[in-house]
């Protein structure tokens, strides 16, 4: 389980900083793809004065995770509390590098449990500046544009949403094998979607969307908080639904342990009345993790 994790881990943050570094080093990639084409990788930045190196600070989360949790439904006609169990990996990678700075969350879950079959898929992708202060430069004002998506449930609740374009406008802080922190508010347009509980469904269509999102991460422990309000107004009663989500862990050496939550709720119409439904979940999460905060050069 750590192997898939690291190696999960590892292939993301390469691509991530290969997505910052390609346009302002397009030459760099065409030395080091011409020194592997004819066998030379002596050297390293460290050993080599002559190597051309990007500077890059890397933050890694890639858990492989059991999770056990119950969700509480309530629909129009009828509540339920199913107990769910899943298997999954939600590697979340953020790259500083020459001032850029990407940021890429994927979520893969599956189990079952009361309420059937349970599934999860979705990622999130941002790409943006930051503005680094301070004398160490080790924090900034950045903003990031890109694209949020996810889509998952069980027999007896669903949801789904598609963001794009994502704003994020925050304060970005990286002290390398210490502390991770990005603090950021985000807004954006949800272009379609769906939330079901039960027995009543209701679309989401063009829509914007506002909210907030924080990230702590330090070697012993790790939050991550996300909630977003989505106004729709394309589908009646044309009042907000509104979802948010939780995950608070205690890492030690290479596994923690996290309190896990989520919150969804939004109203339906029902042969001309309005009523309150909610999705919500509170559980626990066992994890392989590979977690790091460490300056590179690639």
């Amino acid at each position: 389980m750590l192997k898939l994790a690291k190696y999960v881990s590892g292939v993301l943050t390469c691509a991530a900083v290969s997505w910052v570094a390609a346009p302002a080093h397009a030459q760099v990639q065409m030395d080091a793809g011409a020194k592997v084409a004819v066998g030379d990788t002596s050297g390293t930045c460290k050993t080599d004065p002559t190597k051309k190196c990007i500077p890059a600070d890397v933050v890694v989360y890639a858990p492989f995770d059991l999770r056990l949790g119950r969700w509480t439904l309530e629909g129009v006609q009828r509540d339920y509390d199913p107990l769910q169990f899943t298997v999954g990996i939600n590697p979340d990678v953020t790259v500083h590098a020459m001032g850029l700075t990407t940021r890429t969350i994927i979520t893969a879950n599956l189990g079952g449990g009361n309420a059937g079959f349970e599934w999860n898929l979705g990622g999130m992708w941002m790409f943006g500046g930051r503005l680094s202060v301070g004398q160490a430069e080790e924090g900034g004002l950045f903003a990031r544009i890109g694209l949020d998506t996810h889509l998952g449930g069980n027999s007896d609740y669903y949801m789904s949403h598609l963001s794009l374009p994502r704003f994020e406008l925050g304060y970005q802080l990286i002290k390398v094998n210490k502390m991770f922190v990005e603090a950021a508010g985000r807004t954006g347009l949800t272009l379609t979607g769906r939330h079901e509980v039960l027995d009543r469904t209701r679309d989401l269509g063009f829509s914007l969307e506002a909210g907030g999102t924080v990230t702590l991460q330090m070697p012993f422990l790790r939050l991550y908080v996300d909630a977003v309000r989505i106004y729709e107004k394309d589908n009646a009663p044309e009042t907000p639904v509104d979802r948010g989500t939780l995950d608070l862990c205690g890492l030690l050496s290479r596994f923690s342990l996290c309190f896990t939550a989520s919150a969804n709720r939004a109203e339906v119409r029902s042969y001309g009345d309005d009523y309150d439904t909610k999705a919500d979940f509170i559980g626990a999460k066992l994890q392989a993790t590979d977690a790091q905060i460490v300056h590179t050069d690639f």
